[in-house]
């Protein structure tokens, strides 16, 4: 864990060098252009000398940055103990690749009471949609599935098969051990749009805009209207050390397959450590 968390942060360190010169070089290279293209450079010969000799060595900096950045990652090959391990991972990325096909994904961003009394939602919800994909982090190279899962407005999750990278913010890393995500899952009513529902969304009722209730329409507003309801899957992320993210999943079967299989891995896991 220490030699990812140590080579993380010595590649973003060669990064931001590696900007840094390459701003340098950028802006070096458009004065030495404009001195040669002058129709004074015959005046400026010992500039342009000097100019060109300072960005030779500003390439020389950039190629080297670029190669020491690119060979500095960690080459992880995992091993499983037990073949049911390894089969257990190999559920986990089908699940995923299924919970990869559902229509939307929202990372829900702010939860509040809806103070109208007569809004047929109780609760206000801010979303956004986000993707998840196979991919992993720069920094480590693997052949084994790696399951990425964005956060819209934090870090984003990386699960490896033996432990699992998160993002606390942009410049921040933590490693997560499978004994402590834990992945709730719960299917969730909710009122949307007509126009928005996705293809693969469960509708199980209706309701009105403006309800009473007792659940008839009130009849006050003229443009009171109904509004479907349905079902999405909720995944509840949670640690003991503060991470706490919820996302709907448009498909509800897809989002409980996919909590089920991670609880049976985990529980796997658990029975080597």
């Amino acid at each position: 864990r220490k030699q990812i968390v140590s080579m993380y942060y010595q590649r973003k360190t060669f990064e931001a060098e590696l900007a840094n010169y390459k701003g340098q070089e950028r802006e070096l290279a458009n004065k030495l252009s404009k001195l040669r293209q002058s129709i004074l450079s015959m005046f400026y010969k010992k500039r342009i000398v000097r100019f060109a000799d300072e960005l030779s060595a500003l390439k020389d900096k950039v190629e080297t940055l670029s190669n020491v950045s690119h060979k500095s990652f960690i080459n992880l090959r995992f091993e499983f103990e037990d073949a049911g391990v390894r089969n257990s991972y190999s559920d986990l990325t089908s699940a995923f690749a299924t919970l990869k096909s559902a229509n939307k994904i929202w990372d829900i961003v702010m939860t509040q009471l809806n103070l109208d009394t007569k809004a047929a939602a109780g609760t206000s919800i801010e979303r956004n949609e986000i993707k998840v994909d196979f991919s992993g982090i720069d920094v480590i190279r693997t052949t084994d599935d790696v399951l990425h899962i964005e956060n819209f407005n934090g870090g984003d999750f990386f699960l490896y098969p033996n432990f699992i990278v998160y993002f606390k913010n942009n410049d921040e890393i933590a490693l997560i051990d499978y004994n402590d995500l834990y992945i709730l899952y719960d299917k969730q009513e909710f009122l949307e749009e007509k126009q928005n529902i996705p293809a693969d969304t469960t509708v199980i009722g209706e309701t009105w805009y403006r309800v009473n209730r007792d659940g008839s329409p009130d009849k006050r507003f003229a443009s009171n209207y109904k509004i479907p309801i349905v079902h999405y899957g909720s995944l509840h992320l949670k640690t003991a050390s503060g991470v706490n993210e919820l996302y709907y999943i448009s498909d509800v079967k897809k989002a409980e397959h996919f909590v089920t299989q991670f609880n049976l891995y985990q529980s796997m896991i658990r029975k080597f450590r």
